[in-house]
């Protein structure tokens, strides 16, 4: 799967990653809180219910409220009417229901209506307040879950792993935990065990947000079982509500469009419109920006904004796609995807150096920086002639290059190049340059073989003004073809 935002060559519906107080918030901004479920598919749920129906005691209305909460079903249509109970008997609740009951009581990260905090210190009192809550209830897999989501943004991935370990050690099969343990397993570069994990949950076939979380990453990483099949039997058996199972809907309509069942393939993207989730939103943009498939209502009115982003670059609005972008990563902060589109766009685009040096040079430690940032970093201080301690800054790169990705070695070698421009050997730094867009071009990677000619064109124009036009040309040729309006 592409690291990057803007028009990713690839996409599925992976999960998002959100904590369990703003999940169903912003999974499904513009949905309704109340939506009728028919619960059928979970004969406990139903013997709750009519226990509670006959006998509406605060017990058995803590019994349901959890049932609800534990299956995800916040958007229940018994779910306001308990909570309703619940608060009028908050003082004889215990106190992780009371979290549970009142969320914003204890919500914890309020800086962002749509998004979270990003701020160290705000996250290290976010981790403060989240440690004392599982002190009290260490069986708390929600809130051990939300910490490790908070550790992911500050980059500090060891107590991020353990703190997500042990939320689904504790919660195994919950579906909230098991695709956010799926999708921290993907953002830590392991998708074998993101799908070991999905694979070993019971529930499975059954669930149809699992279900959509699996086929999805078994499509983008070539792993595991095709469930293809499991997928629509589940979706021809479904009588609950639309929105558990846009994702599935939407994942299955994207491989059979790119098996060449257009037809059969919109018509599921087209159901999985009745109630979308932000991710399905999203996804459909994508689909009509690189696939050209005209999807009916693409234009749906749920807050995305990914959609946004993509919209704002194919018109070569670049200044207000990088601010959507920097939502982005208010809105999806353990990945710094958007960040490294910002900055590019920055150097690329809007000649604006400043702008990548004042959101990464303190942002969190250059050691915890992912590669696309920290090389967009240097290459912004490079072409600001700053070159105090930028030796030590593409040493700290080279112990991220990844010797098996072509583009990380090949964006590593294309800013060596750089390096040895700007410091005047202009011999090696073509001998970088060359090595960078032969192994591009070997590879038929064409996007970054046009970034790495467009930067090898500025490097080689005050020395040799001929080879610079030739490369530049070629640069534009590549831009054009594959609709890089930042390229010219």
């Amino acid at each position: 799967m592409d690291d990057n935002i803007i028009l990713m060559e690839d996409r599925q519906l992976i999960p998002r990653w959100h904590t369990s107080r703003k999940a169903f918030q912003l999974s499904f901004p513009n949905a309704p809180r109340e939506i009728v479920t028919s619960g059928e598919n979970d004969i406990w749920l139903i013997k709750a219910i009519d226990i509670w129906k006959e006998n509406p005691t605060l017990p058995n209305a803590i019994d349901l409220f959890v049932r609800l909460v534990q299956d995800d079903l916040r958007e229940h249509k018994l779910y306001s009417t308990l909570s309703k109970q619940l608060i009028k008997s908050y003082q004889q609740l215990p106190d992780v229901i009371k979290n549970l009951v009142c969320p914003k009581a204890d919500y914890l990260d309020t800086a962002e209506t749509y998004g979270y905090s990003t701020s160290v210190d705000s996250i290290r009192l976010i981790i403060k307040k989240l440690k004392a809550l599982v002190e009290k209830n260490p069986r708390d897999s929600w809130s051990w879950m939300d910490l490790g989501f908070y550790y992911s943004i500050i980059g500090e991935t060891d107590k991020a792993e353990y703190h997500v370990s042990v939320a689904r050690n504790l919660d195994i099969n919950n579906s909230f935990i098991s695709r956010s343990y799926t999708r921290h397993a993907i953002h830590s570069g392991d998708p074998e065990l993101a799908e070991w994990n999905l694979r070993k949950n019971p529930f499975l076939k059954s669930n149809p947000m699992l279900l959509s979380a699996y086929i999805a990453l078994c499509s983008s990483y070539n792993i595991g079982r095709n469930n293809v099949s499991d997928g629509r039997k589940l979706l021809s058996n479904w009588k609950g509500d639309a929105s558990r199972i846009s994702e599935l809907l939407a994942c299955i309509g994207t491989i059979d469009i790119k098996n060449g069942s257009i037809k059969k393939g919109k018509k599921l993207v087209n159901q999985a419109l009745v109630s979308p989730s932000e991710n399905v939103i999203s996804h459909i943009s994508w689909l009509n920006h690189k696939h050209k498939v005209n999807i009916k209502n693409a234009n749906h009115n749920s807050i995305s904004l990914e959609r946004n982003i993509n919209d704002l670059y194919s018109k070569g609005n670049f200044k207000e796609c990088r601010s959507e972008l920097m939502k982005m990563y208010n809105f999806q902060p353990y990945s710094s995807a958007s960040i490294s589109d910002a900055g590019y766009l920055s150097i690329v685009a809007l000649q604006d150096m400043n702008f990548v040096k004042l959101i990464s040079e303190n942002r969190v430690p250059k050691s915890h920086m992912g590669f696309s940032e920290l090389n967009n970093l240097i290459v912004a201080k490079m072409l600001s002639n700053e070159l105090d301690d930028i030796h030590r800054d593409i040493e700290l790169l080279r112990k991220k290059v990844d010797a098996t990705d072509v583009q990380t070695v090949a964006t590593f070698n294309a800013t060596c190049g750089m390096l040895f421009f700007s410091i005047g050997n202009i011999e090696t730094g073509q001998q970088y340059y060359d090595k960078s867009i032969s192994l591009l071009s070997k590879h038929n990677n064409q996007r970054s073989l046009c970034v790495a000619n467009y930067f090898y064109s500025m490097m080689l124009k005050d020395c040799n003004p001929e080879k610079a036009s030739f490369v530049k040309k070629e640069a534009v040729r590549l831009g054009k073809k594959l609709g890089m309006l930042e390229i010219s």
